[in-house]
């Protein structure tokens, strides 16, 4: 019997430890992709940015007639899939498979768009073609980037979705994570409020110090200038 209750134990033990390492990767997982959502949302918010422009552009092109060339480019982005591996949540796994299937297919848009109007634009400079036909193309191409401009915010829709989700289940830390941190965060805290007032301190004589420093590197340089004169 005590043999039997040994065994039973270190095979209780390992399962509890790959259930925690388990909830350990799909917690850290969650911490990373909640990241990558914010860096998501620069991206769109920069690539919107870059259509907008693109679209001033391309009505100076189009309805005023003017020869006008365009040198911002739409950026593609960054895909870790192996994120994914490390989720335990069926529902949040089947919704950032098919973000980031769009983003996907977003990324050859973009590649795409920018390689034709290199071309065209190239080709424009360089008299390979005349205003007329780079005009025509200029104007399929703001078809072009209004839909892509849809798509975009499409995906910053989804987006927001999944980093709420993300976050919600950031919430749900590990069982032993949350007695860890229990402990752990009250010792911190404390740790904290004490060292507040002194650190107060140090900050305020580290930004006199740097008032100080720049007042004489400003008098220096004036009395350089005025003994020059």
């Amino acid at each position: 019997m005590g043999a039997l209750f040994a065994f039973l134990f270190i095979r209780l033990s390992d399962a509890l430890g790959r259930l925690y390492e388990r909830q350990k990767q799909n917690y850290n997982a969650l911490v990373r992709f909640e990241q990558e959502g914010n860096t998501y949302f620069n991206l769109i918010s920069a690539n919107v940015f870059v259509i907008e422009d693109f679209l001033g552009v391309t009505k100076k092109i189009i309805d005023k007639n003017e020869p006008a060339i365009y040198f911002n480019v739409l950026h593609e982005f960054a895909l870790n899939k192996e994120i994914l591996l490390d989720f335990s949540n069926l529902d949040l796994i089947n919704k950032a498979f098919s973000f980031e299937a769009g983003i996907e297919q977003m990324n050859h848009s973009i590649a795409s768009f920018n390689r034709f109007y290199s071309d065209i634009k190239t080709a424009f400079i360089g008299k390979n073609i005349n205003f007329d036909t780079y005009q025509l193309n200029v104007a399929t191409l703001k078809d072009k980037a209004e839909e892509l401009r849809e798509f975009l915010v499409g995906l910053e829709s989804e987006c927001k979705e999944l980093v709420a989700i993300t976050r919600l289940l950031i919430k749900e830390k590990p069982f032993f994570a949350k007695i860890t941190h229990f402990f752990l965060a009250k010792r911190i805290l404390e740790s904290i409020k004490k060292g507040i007032p002194n650190e107060i301190k140090k900050l305020e004589q580290e930004m006199e110090m740097a008032q100080k420093e720049s007042k004489e590197k400003i008098a220096s340089i004036l009395n350089k200038r005025n003994q020059g004169n």
